[in-house]
């Protein structure tokens, strides 16, 4: 993910050497309420859109991210997770990430 999507997800203080220990997926709607997340978690709202052959993640403001999942690279389990197995083109899929930083 970018810098700015990482800063989002990790926080401020990220420093480039923390890991996740573990990542959720929430379904969700673009302005649905947030959900309310335990003390020493992060929560993103994020938006995969697919176009063609390729679903790209974007930022809950709609700026795009350098993360993208393509039809023909990544694995079937993995557009299953992100959600981009059931996108037509141009669709968009709404979620939640929490995640729980080490």
């Amino acid at each position: 993910m970018c810098q700015l999507g990482t800063r989002i997800l990790l926080g401020k203080r990220f420093e480039g050497d923390r890991l996740l220990l573990e990542l959720w997926l929430q379904p969700t709607g673009e302005n649905d309420p947030r959900p309310d997340v335990p003390k020493g978690l992060r929560c993103c709202r994020l938006m995969l859109k697919r176009l063609g052959a390729q679903g790209i993640i974007h930022l809950f403001d709609r700026t795009p991210t350098d993360l993208v999942f393509e039809k023909s690279v990544d694995e079937p389990p993995v557009l299953q997770w992100v959600g981009f197995a059931g996108l037509g083109d141009d669709q968009e899929f709404w979620f939640d990430v929490v995640a729980k930083p080490v």
